[in-house]
C-alpha cells in the first residue's frame, strides 16, 4: 500500500473553508498515456499560428476515447483564442467526406462558437459529425455548457436520436453546489473530493469502467456523489486490465487497493462506506466491499475480463460466454462466504453476458440481482439518469432507504 498517496490526498490546505468540494488528483508517472512529443509539436504549432496542423494533432491523439490531459487542456486553450473560429472552418470544410471523420477539430470549433456566442455553420460537416463532436464535449464540457453547444444541432437535426440523448442527459445533471469545482482528469488514476457539509454520508468509492468513466463523465457523477453528501474517491485502472493488480498509484495487488480504500475510510473518520462500479469497475465493485465491509455496493453490468491473448488475439463470443461463466461462479462462492451489507447488481434483461452473472448471484442473501426489463444495452448508469432514477441510486448508496426503486429478480 502506497501511505504516501494517500497522504497527498488527505492533505487539507491552511484554510479548510475553501477545500470544499475541492479535487486532490494523483497522477503515475508510467500511467500516463500521453506523448512527450506530441505536446511540444502541439505547443509549436500553437506558437506559429498553425491551427490547421494543430487540429490535425488534437485529431489524432483525442479522437475516440484517448486519454491525454496536456493535449486537450491545449486542444481547449486553443479553440478560445481570437479568430480561431474563421481559422477552423475552413480546415473543416476541406475534410468533408473524407474517411476519418475531424469530429475533435468539429468539437474544438463548437466550443469556441459558444465561448463567442457565435451561431455555427452546420454546413461544415455532417450531422453524423456533430454528434460525434459532441459526444467528445460530453466528457470534457459541464452539462451545461454542453446543452448550451448542442441546441442549435438538436433543434436542426431532430432525427439525429443519439444527439437528442446527449442533449437531455445533460439536461438531467442536478446544479452544481457552490463550492464545488472538480474537474475530471482523465489521467489521473486517482482522484479525492472532500465534502465539508456536516452530516457527510460518508465515503464513495467508484471504480470506473473501460474508458475511464461511469457510464457518464465525472464531471456529471461528481455532482449526485456531493448532493448526497459523499466524501467521494474516484478510481482507475488506466491499463485497461480490470484492475488485475488493483490501482496502481496504491501499489501492485488488489489487496494493496483494499488496504488504501480501508486507511482513507479510517482516516476519514466515517462510518458508511459506499462502493460504485461500472462495468470493467463492477466486480471489483463488489470484492472491493466484500474485503472493507461496505455497507452498500452497487454493481452496474459488472464484467468478467474477457480481454486478449497475451500474443494479442482476441477470444471467440462462445470463448467469453465460457470465461464469464467462470468467474461469475467464482464470484458467487465468494459472496456465499458472507456479504457485510447490501449488493445489488443491476443489468439489462436482454444482454445476455451481463445476465450470465446476475444468475449466478440470484438467492445469494444480501444480493439482489435486478435486471431492468426495458433494457438490452450494457450501458446501466446512463439509463438510469435517462429514466430520472439517479437520485434515488445514490439515496440508497447513502443508506437511505433499502429500494432502489427497481425490481428484483
Amino acid at each position: 500500500m502506497n501511505q504516501e498517496t494517500i497522504d497527498t490526498l488527505l492533505r487539507e490546505p491552511g484554510d479548510p473553508g475553501i477545500w470544499r468540494g475541492r479535487a486532490r488528483a494523483v497522477v503515475v508517472a508510467s500511467d500516463l498515456l500521453a506523448a512527450d512529443e506530441a505536446i511540444a509539436s502541439m505547443r509549436a504549432h500553437l506558437e506559429k499560428g498553425d491551427v490547421a496542423d494543430a487540429m490535425e494533432l488534437a485529431e489524432s491523439h483525442l479522437a475516440g476515447d484517448r486519454r491525454n490531459e496536456t493535449l486537450r487542456v491545449l486542444a481547449s486553450r486553443m479553440a478560445l483564442t481570437p479568430g480561431f473560429i474563421d481559422r477552423a472552418a475552413p480546415v473543416l470544410a476541406a475534410q468533408k467526406g473524407t474517411r476519418r471523420p475531424p469530429s475533435v477539430q468539429a468539437a474544438l470549433y463548437l466550443l469556441a462558437c459558444l465561448n463567442q456566442r457565435r451561431q455555427p455553420d452546420l454546413g461544415l460537416v455532417s450531422p453524423l459529425i456533430w454528434t460525434m463532436a459532441l459526444r467528445w464535449l460530453f466528457d470534457y464540457c459541464e452539462p451545461e455548457a454542453l446543452r448550451a453547444a448542442s441546441a442549435v444541432i438538436v433543434q436542426r437535426y431532430p432525427d439525429q436520436r443519439f444527439l437528442k440523448r446527449l442533449f437531455d442527459a445533460a439536461g438531467m445533471v442536478p446544479p452544481r453546489l457552490k463550492g464545488s469545482n472538480f474537474n475530471d482528469r482523465l489521467d489521473a488514476a486517482v482522484q479525492f473530493v472532500r465534502h465539508k457539509r456536516d452530516g457527510s454520508a460518508g465515503l464513495l468509492v467508484c471504480f470506473c469502467g473501460f474508458h475511464g468513466r461511469m457510464g457518464i463523465p465525472l464531471n456529471f457523477i461528481d455532482r449526485w456523489a456531493q448532493g448526497a453528501g459523499f466524501h467521494t474517491l474516484y478510481l482507475r485502472d488506466l491499463s485497461q486490465s480490470h484492475y488485475r493488480r488493483g490501482v496502481s498509484a496504491f501499489g501492485n495487488s488488489r489487496e494493496d487497493t483494499y488496504a488504501a480504500i480501508g486507511a482513507i475510510a479510517r482516516a476519514l473518520g466515517v462510518r458508511h462506506t459506499a462502493i460504485y462500479g461500472s462495468s470493467m469497475g463492477g466486480l471489483m465493485a463488489i470484492r472491493t466491499g466484500l474485503a472493507v465491509g461496505s455497507q452498500r455496493v452497487l454493481c452496474a453490468a459488472g464484467t468478467a475480463d474477457v480481454a486478449p491473448r497475451s500474443d494479442g488475439t482476441r477470444l471467440t463470443p462462445e470463448e467469453k460466454i465460457a470465461v464469464t461463466r467462470e468467474e461469475a461462479q467464482r464470484l458467487a462462492d465468494e459472496l456465499r462466504q458472507g456479504v457485510p451489507g447490501r449488493i445489488a447488481y443491476l443489468h439489462g434483461s436482454e444482454h445476455d453476458r451481463d445476465a450470465i452473472i446476475a444468475d449466478a448471484l440470484e438467492g445469494i442473501p444480501g444480493v439482489d440481482a435486478i435486471a431492468l426489463q426495458e433494457l438490452n444495452r450494457h450501458n446501466i448508469d446512463f439509463h438510469l439518469v435517462m429514466t430520472g432514477r439517479y437520485d434515488r441510486t445514490f439515496d440508497w448508496l447513502a443508506g437511505r432507504g433499502d429500494d432502489l426503486g427497481l425490481t428484483a429478480t
